[in-house]
């Protein structure tokens, strides 16, 4: 490409000369690959306020798909941070302010965008954000495959941030940002849980604070991990999060149920049950509503595509001679995914309107009453 920027023409050469050596077919990745995965990458500005000073941080991110879907990992936009306090490393609560994601970083192209977290979990470390912004390139994590022991990879991120960035503060207002850096390595260990289930992946390959949150792919360009951490003073020991992992999060987070009413009402009325996917594109396809009660025979609804999503309508079944009326009862949303093996599951607790409330009454005159409110 004759407008390709010099960075990437300097990345596109190297890959040319790996790809001309003896590596195997599989362990080669082309220059257009190379640019895909480069400028899939994000640069994370991260403001937050502690202790009513500012203290703002960066980290890496990548596009997940064209609506302007961002991965990154959960500490790197978490609300808390590592402190030095009373003498020992302690973990305070640091209020996130601002949150810019930056595109095509260090570049004349580069943009700066207001981002939104959209769905964390602190377990996984992980976090979904959304941008308004459509990316030219983007990591789909639906193309992924079985990680190998000893497979190539690459990563593209912005290792230690603002101290790679090559020019200079031009005013208070306009911070330098980095130019992606590009790592490579192969795949040293895999690392399972008690199950047997992949949960990380180690690497050789450079990685360095910064560098979280950036996408760890294969020569197909497929997600093999996400850089969640490094040993510091050890080399070549890096971590990504597996890409099962990743999959299962968005399967179970990047999703938006509304149920409406939120209780049970005397008498019942129908429920109304949507589920919109906040990654679209990678929504559920199938599912159920069911209710539950101790009044009441489990009765089960199929979601039906409407609109982008899933909606039905829980009509409430007839009650069970002789039982009370609990005082609540239960509304199970399952859901069957195209890019996870597992269910949805979402359980609603719906508070039961009781059929009658005692009435306040008064056994003065309506008429006295108002003429106690007259003003004198």
């Amino acid at each position: 490409m004759a407008d390709r920027p010099r960075w990437l023409s300097i990345l596109a050469a190297v890959a040319v000369s790996a790809a001309a050596g003896s590596l195997p077919a599989q362990d080669t990745i082309s220059p257009d690959m190379v640019e895909h995965i480069a400028e899939s990458a994000v640069f994370l500005r991260v403001d937050r306020v502690f202790k009513y000073e500012d203290s703002p941080s960066s980290g890496s991110g990548f596009f997940i798909h064209p609506d302007g879907d961002i991965i990154t990992n959960w500490h790197v936009v978490a609300d808390q941070i590592a402190s030095f306090l009373w003498k020992r490393e302690r973990e305070v609560n640091a209020k996130v302010i601002g949150l810019t994601a930056v595109v095509d970083s260090g570049q004349p192209t580069e943009r700066r965008l207001p981002a939104k977290i959209v769905a964390r979990d602190r377990e996984r470390d992980l976090a979904l954000l959304k941008v308004n912004y459509r990316p030219p390139k983007f990591i789909s994590i639906e193309s992924v495959d079985d990680v190998r022991l000893g497979e190539r990879i690459w990563s593209a991120g912005f290792p230690y941030g603002d101290l790679l960035a090559m020019e200079k503060q031009v005013n208070d207002q306009d911070m330098p940002n980095p130019e992606v850096s590009l790592t490579s390595g192969m795949v040293t260990s895999l690392r399972r849980d008690a199950e047997g289930e992949l949960t990380m992946v180690q690497t050789d390959a450079a990685l360095n604070p910064g560098s979280s949150g950036s996408a760890i792919v294969n020569a197909a360009g497929h997600l093999v991990g996400v850089v969640v951490a490094g040993i510091q003073g050890g080399e070549g020991l890096g971590f990504g999060i597996a890409p099962n992992q990743v999959r299962d999060f968005i399967s179970q987070q990047a999703i938006q149920i509304d149920v409406e009413p939120s209780v049970v009402l005397s008498p019942p009325q129908p429920i109304r049950v949507t589920v919109r996917p906040v990654l679209v594109g990678l929504g559920q396809r199938t599912g159920t509503a069911a209710i539950s009660g101790g009044d009441i025979d489990s009765t089960s609804f199929d979601l039906e595509p409407k609109a982008g999503g899933l909606e039905t309508t829980v009509v409430f079944p007839e009650r069970i001679p002789g039982r009370n009326q609990p005082a609540r009862y239960s509304l199970t949303v399952t859901l069957d995914t195209r890019i996870s093996g597992e269910k949805v599951v979402r359980r609603f607790s719906l508070d039961a309107v009781p059929e009658s409330f005692e009435k306040l009454g008064s056994a003065r005159d309506p008429g006295e009453m108002m003429e106690d409110r007259k003003v004198l």
